[in-house]
């Protein structure tokens, strides 16, 4: 869910897609959307059994993935950074997928991988895959035995257009009756500011969470001068569970919590700043992630030709920018 405000309209409907593409934006091997899962193709292994059932929920979602394709997912493993090599991870959480019963035997039922004998490193990254997308999927109860779904699937490997949504119900037999099928976009990952963040304004410091359409910002010109600007877009999106922040402290003491995918302006990101680097000017001494509590996370465009501003006095680019 996005709350997105815009002066005038015309930014608005620009904004829309731009907080979508950009408050999305992390570093990340995605070639269909940054901050987003790696595409996944539909499986090409045996189907789930015909409707009969009844079926464990971890079925009920296989049977969603194997209908619609692969889930088009904030993927913890590559969002908001990579965080190594999936087959590396595959291997290094293959205790949690064997502790999940219910999942890894419906994700190994439906891509036909026994798991009595010991699976190859190459089954167990297939199974992992498949795996991690059971929690992104969500069935809300809609009666009895039934259950609503808004399903997000991943565009083709070789295309970088939209993935395809489809919302409707399946039952505990899983049969499934679909309500409504269109275009998509990449799902939001947030890699906003924390809710509290101080925004350097003309009239001092102001929560970016209180911030209006048309009010006073610091920004900066090209050259890096700083300059007056108005704030034309503001944005908010809800933090997934389990989202974690970066908190980051330099000497001469200011101090920034974002998300890890935020920019700096020499590129860099925040979950990519260590102990000990530079950060215009001060050295780092504290470059932390910790979890998440503020629901939702904030950015902002300022007018002028850069879209920066300043929290705490240390400069940031806007995620609300192309």
């Amino acid at each position: 869910m996005t709350a997105l405000r815009a002066l005038p309209r015309s930014l608005a409907l620009g904004a829309v897609a731009l907080i979508l593409a950009a408050c999305a934006a992390g570093s990340t091997p995605s070639p269909s959307g940054p901050g987003a899962s790696p595409v996944a193709s539909k499986p090409a292994s045996p189907a789930p059994s015909a409707a009969g059932g009844p079926f464990t929920q971890a079925q009920l979602k296989v049977r969603l993935i194997d209908r619609f394709g692969g889930l088009w997912f904030c993927d913890p493993d590559f969002y908001p950074v990579a965080r190594d090599d999936e087959g590396v991870l595959a291997i290094r959480n293959w205790v949690q997928v064997t502790a999940d019963a219910e999942g890894l035997d419906a994700v190994s039922a439906h891509l036909g991988i026994a798991t009595s004998a010991a699976p190859s490193d190459a089954q167990k990254l297939a199974i992992y895959r498949e795996w991690k997308m059971l929690p992104a999927i969500a069935l809300d109860p809609a009666g009895t035995d039934t259950w609503r779904f808004d399903y997000l699937a991943a565009p083709p490997p070789s295309s970088s257009g939209n993935g395809t949504r489809t919302s409707g119900t399946i039952d505990a037999r899983g049969i499934i009756t679909v309500a409504k099928s269109e275009p998509g976009l990449h799902p939001i990952c947030p890699i906003c500011l924390a809710r509290g963040s101080l925004v350097d304004t003309p009239l001092g410091a102001v929560a970016v969470d209180t911030l209006r359409l048309g009010g006073p910002v610091w920004s900066q010109d090209a050259a890096g001068n700083r300059i007056a600007a108005r704030v034309i877009a503001l944005g908010s999106v809800v933090a997934p569970a389990g989202h974690q922040v970066v908190r980051l402290r330099l000497a001469d003491g200011r101090t920034v919590v974002a998300s890890p995918g935020h920019p700096l302006l020499d590129g860099r990101r925040l979950g990519e700043v260590r102990v000990g680097d530079t950060v215009q000017g001060a050295v780092v001494i504290a470059a932390e992630l910790v979890p998440y509590l503020g629901g939702e996370t904030f950015d902002l465009l300022p007018s002028g030709p850069t879209g920066r501003y300043a929290i705490d006095g240390i400069w940031l680019g806007s995620t609300l920018r192309p």
